[in-house]
């Protein structure tokens, strides 16, 4: 049984005209009836009814048209995956990222991917600054979307900035300062500080000891998560208040409310990283996919006329003539 006798089958079984059929598959009559023959002598039963100038589907003919569907579209996807093999598109990559930082871009890039590159296989890893710096060194990650400023310059390491975002002060729209225009820095210390546990993301402590610092004041405890959902949870039941950068907003509801800090402090930049010498096509499609979707949020961002924070532009009305 060939699959060329099987497409030539469904044609007939479609038509149920031999002449029709054989017009559309540009095969003369005498060879597309040769086909049928064949067909239904490697199957070893008849297919169809014939009757003096028509064809119709017996039993059989009617159970081998699912069969042939199936069967035809398996062969069609073994070809695409070969050939997506053979153009190094199919491949598993190694994905590290800063759950936080990455939760505006990652969607879009895996949405485009899932639909312009199927065969792509990205496998995700929430870690620490180090953890992909050690993991992009070592070969267990190809690419890392993490903080500009934690990447090591003498790891031979390339770094490709794809979006920029504010530090704001995240908290329950409930929360006594919600009603404020901004937050700032040395009041943070009255507060409940939540953020990130250290034995989880240890520059993350460094990070807010630092900003605290700028304004002359110390860090003193802070309740400490292991994951973004973790501390969402806890900032919407109303208690306490995070540092963090404005994509984590991309994670809440409109329970939880960002303000911007002051004095103002260094944006964070989310970084696309990757070693040296790195260039096979998987690898290079998501990083191109990676760069469209950071400039589409970039340009996307300018049309706000009050940055992030503020709110996004009102959508224009349509006009209906009548």
């Amino acid at each position: 049984m060939e699959l060329r006798h099987l497409r030539s089958f469904l044609v007939v079984a479609e038509t149920l005209n031999v002449s029709r059929a054989a017009e559309r598959l540009h095969l003369s009559q005498p060879a597309l009836s040769r086909q049928m023959q064949d067909l239904e002598q490697s199957l070893g039963v008849s297919l169809f009814v014939r009757e003096k100038g028509r064809v119709s589907l017996n039993d059989a003919g009617r159970a081998l048209v699912e069969h042939a569907r199936e069967l035809l579209a398996r062969s069609d996807n073994i070809t695409s995956h070969v050939q997506a093999i053979s153009r190094g598109e199919c491949a598993t990559v190694e994905v590290g990222y800063a759950p936080s930082l990455a939760a505006e871009l990652l969607p879009l890039v895996l949405e485009r991917l899932g639909r312009t590159h199927p065969s792509l296989n990205l496998r995700m890893h929430d870690l620490s600054s180090d953890e992909m710096n050690a993991g992009l060194k070592e070969g267990t990650l190809h690419i890392a979307y993490t903080v500009g400023a934690g990447v090591l310059q003498e790891s031979g390491l390339i770094k490709e900035t794809l979006v920029t975002y504010p530090i704001c002060v995240a908290m329950s729209r409930n929360h006594p300062w919600a009603r404020r225009k901004k937050i700032e820095l040395a009041d943070l210390p009255q507060a409940m500080l939540l953020g990130y546990a250290r034995h989880a993301y240890p520059e993350y402590p460094k990070f807010v000891e630092g900003l605290l610092a700028t304004a002359g004041v110390k860090l003193g405890r802070m309740e400490e998560f292991d994951s973004a959902s973790s501390l969402l949870l806890r900032l919407e039941s109303g208690v306490g208040v995070a540092l963090v950068p404005w994509s984590f907003a991309c994670n809440t509801t409109d329970r939880v409310v960002y303000l911007p800090v002051s004095p103002e402090v260094p944006p964070l930049d989310l970084v696309m990283c990757w070693r040296r010498g790195q260039d096979w096509p998987g690898l290079r499609t998501v990083r191109e996919v990676s760069a469209a979707c950071g400039l589409e949020i970039r340009q996307r961002r300018a049309l706000w006329p009050n940055g992030p924070m503020g709110p996004a532009p009102a959508k224009k009305k349509r006009v209906v003539s009548r």
